[in-house]
C-alpha cells in the first residue's frame, strides 16, 4: 500500500498545530525547524519543533520544544479505500490489514484483562468474547481505529453497526477497551469512551450488568448520559439533559446510532421510564445462550 504524500503532509501539520499555540499572552512561538520521520507499514512518526526565541512583552526571551510520539497505521476501510490513520502509543490495535476486523482474545489481551476488567467468577470465559476492531469519524472530523470486546455471538452484529455509523457520519469520541481506565466505568464516561464488556454489577445493585456478559455498549457517555431523577453521570453530561438539542455524538430517536441497533433487537436505555440511560444499548438475548458453560 502507498503512502499519499499530502495525506501524510497533513496528518503532520495537524500535529504540528498542537505545538504551535501561544505559550503565553502575548507570545507568539513560531516554528522555526521541524522533522518528520515515517517508516514501514505501522510507521513510528517523530515530530520535532524547536522555535526560535522570541521577545515577549517584558523583553524577557522563551524558547519551547514540543515532541509528539504517535503511530502511522496503513489500513483499508470495508469499501477498499487505503487510509493513513494516526494514534496514540498507547491506544490498541491489532490488525493493520483491515480497519474493521473480528480477532480473538490474545495473550497480550489476556494480561491487560485478567483482574481488571475480566475476573474469575465472570460468567463469559476469555475464550468466548472477541475484539473487534472498528474505525470511527471523530468529533474532530478525522477517521480513527479503536475497539471493543463484546460476546462472540454479537461480534458480526457490531462490526456491522460500526460500518453503518462509519458511513453515516455518526461521529464518536473515543473507541477503547475498558481496561485503558482499571475497568473504572466513572473514569471511562468521563472520557467520553464508548466501551461495552466489563464485569460488573449495575449501579446501585448487586445485579449483574449485561456489560458482564459482552452484550452491551455504552456510546459517547457525555452526550448520552445516565440520568435519575437529579442525578447525571457523568457530570458533564449535563450539558446534555435537554434531549431537544441535536449536538455531534448525542443519540436521538431515529438517527443512524438508535435505528441501527433497534432494528437488530437492541433495547436503548432513553426509552426506560424510571430512568434514562441515554448511551447505553444491550442485546435482546437469552442469557443461558451467552453464558460459557
Amino acid at each position: 500500500m502507498k503512502l499519499k504524500s499530502l495525506i501524510t503532509m497533513l496528518m503532520i501539520t495537524s500535529l504540528l498545530l498542537g505545538c504551535n499555540q501561544e505559550s503565553a499572552d502575548n507570545t507568539v512561538v513560531e516554528q522555526s525547524s521541524t522533522e518528520a520521520n515515517i517508516v514501514s507499514q505501522e510507521q513510528e512518526v517523530t515530530i520535532t519543533t524547536t522555535p526560535e526565541p522570541v521577545e515577549t512583552m517584558d523583553s524577557s526571551m522563551k524558547e519551547e520544544t514540543c515532541t509528539i510520539s504517535a503511530k502511522a497505521i496503513e489500513t483499508i476501510d470495508h469499501h477498499g479505500n487505503e487510509l493513513l490513520i494516526m494514534r496514540s502509543e498507547d491506544e490498541d490495535y491489532l490488525d493493520s490489514s483491515q480497519g474493521f476486523s473480528i480477532l480473538e482474545i490474545t495473550e497480550e489481551l489476556k494480561e491487560k484483562m485478567i483482574n481488571v476488567s475480566w475476573k474469575e467468577g465472570c460468567p463469559v470465559a476469555l475464550k468466548d468474547l472477541r475484539y473487534v476492531q472498528v474505525l470511527f469519524k471523530g468529533f474532530d472530523n478525522n477517521v480513527h481505529i479503536g475497539g471493543l470486546i463484546v460476546h462472540e455471538k454479537v461480534s458480526e452484529e457490531i462490526m456491522v453497526l460500526f460500518q453503518s455509523f462509519y458511513d453515516s457520519d455518526f461521529k464518536i469520541e473515543k473507541v477503547r477497551p475498558i481496561y485503558h481506565y482499571g475497568a473504572n466505568d466513572d473514569l471511562s464516561m468521563e472520557d467520553n469512551n464508548t466501551s461495552a464488556f466489563n464485569y460488573r454489577v449495575v449501579e446501585g445493585s448487586s445485579n449483574l450488568s449485561k456489560h458482564s456478559y459482552g452484550i452491551a455498549l455504552d456510546i459517547n457517555p457525555i452526550q448520552n448520559p445516565f440520568v435519575r431523577g437529579d442525578h447525571v453521570s457523568p457530570e458533564a453530561g449535563k450539558a446534555f439533559t435537554d434531549r431537544s438539542m441535536s449536538e455531534v455524538g448525542m443519540i436521538i430517536e431515529g438517527d443512524p446510532c438508535h435505528k441501527g441497533f433497534k432494528d437488530n433487537n437492541w433495547t436503548w436505555g432513553g426509552d426506560w421510564n424510571t430512568m434514562k440511560d441515554y448511551q447505553h444499548f444491550q442485546k435482546n438475548i437469552d442469557l443461558k445462550e451467552v453464558t460459557s458453560k
